[in-house]
């Protein structure tokens, strides 16, 4: 008779003790196994937030949200409340929206433009460095007070890659150029395929009933779902679509992923057929869209980065450790927000080329809303995934069973330039090099 699974393990008893020795065994990135209660345990959660959101550098947003001095939008770090403002010499400050005096939440709007934030509750004033301006009745006398040590809590860094806001709450972090790594050269080819980089345009949030990870893992390694769950999608332009081609006529598909295993950071793409050729099959994008991509934006990002990046890696999708991912052939960037371990907020951007025509931006913008909004045709499909994912590992022996994370290894790219660690797009090397990285900062 076959050996039970121990779901009755020592780790009942140290459920809140999760020891650098414990946590060790939540994921086996060598054989390919991980544990559910990565997804699912509250302590695991509290130690995320501790150990990766409060250290790690995290984006914020981007600097075409404040374009001006006095600019101002709010966000979270984690669950930390933050306002990111651009003061009146151009520098941009990344501030713990928390007033020192009650520890009231100070400001409350999404974004803006203001001298000052002023607190509700008793009117304490702080700059937009920061720095306590002052408060009513400033004159009357107290003890050991120097109004200059109480201006609002900021992060230890900020720093900012192609307009891409960072910050870490950690002064020992490295620099953000060692902490992105080689990730940059696939960034680049999101970020700064025309002269002036990108924009953001728009931006949906909503809740999702699941934890932060399944949508960071998904971006960093996950194109096998495709066939899968957008099957129906699929198949409405491809009658004999099935659930192991995405394309069902001409060469089968064929693509690559990248993962940085000491990084955490992992992509995606197919290499045929490329994004013209996917996305008016599929019909993605107006013909307009498309008219402009062949005409004017593929030359363009051809020539500045060249021929792998442009013609080779279509839709790219990625994740910047932890919780930054992006869509390429869609246009979205999204910030997955933890609100606890079963429950996420989706912050979906929409970027464009600044330098795009206003009439394709909108183009685009409509249809990134029909297919991978809140009620987007494909993000459904995800979101149901999700949500349903969430379910199965929330129950008391749901919770104790192992996964397998062990498909595919690395392999020889061939003609492939880019740098990093290269696998087949099927494949979870990169989900490995994910939690690699997760469990390398939980058990520190």
């Amino acid at each position: 008779m076959a050996a039970q699974p121990d779901y009755f393990n020592r780790w009942d008893s140290l459920e809140d003790k999760w020891s650098a020795e414990n946590v060790i065994h939540l994921v086996d990135p060598e054989t390919g196994t991980q544990d559910s209660r990565c997804y699912s345990d509250e302590t695991v959660y509290r130690r995320e937030l501790e150990r990766i959101f409060a250290r790690c550098w995290i984006c914020v947003g981007h600097d075409s949200q404040i374009p001006k001095p006095g600019d101002y939008f709010t966000t979270t770090i984690g669950e930390d409340p933050v306002i990111v403002t651009r003061h009146r010499d151009n520098t941009i400050h990344v501030m713990l929206n928390q007033c020192r005096h009650r520890g009231l939440r100070l400001c409350r709007g999404d974004y803006g433009n203001a001298p000052s934030f002023t607190c509700s509750y008793h009117g304490w004033c702080y700059g937009t460095d920061g720095s306590l301006l002052g408060m009513p009745h400033n004159e009357q006398p107290k003890k050991h007070f120097n109004q200059a040590e109480w201006g609002l809590n900021k992060v230890a860094k900020v720093d900012t890659y192609r307009g891409l806001i960072f910050a870490t709450w950690d002064g020992n972090a490295p620099s953000l150029a060692d902490y992105l790594g080689e990730s940059t050269w696939y960034l680049d080819a999101i970020l700064d395929r025309n002269e002036g980089g990108i924009e953001l345009i728009g931006l949906q949030k909503w809740t999702l009933r699941g934890n932060w990870k399944w949508g960071a893992e998904q971006h960093a390694s996950d194109f096998y779902h495709a066939q899968v769950s957008h099957v129906s999608y699929a198949s409405v332009y491809f009658p004999q679509a099935t659930i192991n081609r995405l394309k069902p006529i001409g060469e089968p598909e064929y693509g690559l992923q990248y993962s940085s295993p000491a990084l955490g950071h992992g992509a995606g793409w197919m290499t045929y057929p490329n994004d013209v050729e996917l996305g008016m099959a599929l019909q993605t994008h107006p013909r307009e869209v498309f008219e402009h991509m062949m005409s004017t934006a593929w030359p363009t990002m051809r020539e500045r980065l060249g021929e792998t990046r442009t013609d080779k890696m279509a839709v790219v999708h990625a994740n910047i450790f932890p919780n930054l991912t992006f869509n390429r052939g869609q246009g979205y960037m999204r910030l997955w927000q933890p609100r606890g371990p079963n429950e996420t907020e989706v912050w979906n951007y929409l970027f464009v080329d600044k330098a795009w025509p206003d009439e394709i931006k909108h183009a685009w913008q409509q249809s990134m809303a029909r297919v991978f909004s809140v009620a987007g045709c494909l993000e459904q499909d995800d979101t149901e995934n999700t949500t349903v994912a969430q379910m199965g590992v929330s129950g008391y022996i749901a919770a104790r069973t192992r996964l397998n994370i062990k498909m595919g290894e690395q392999v020889d790219p061939g003609e492939f330039d880019g740098p990093g660690d290269i696998s087949y797009v099927y494949s979870e090397y990169a989900l490995r090099g994910f939690y690699r990285r997760w469990l390398e900062l939980l058990s520190d």
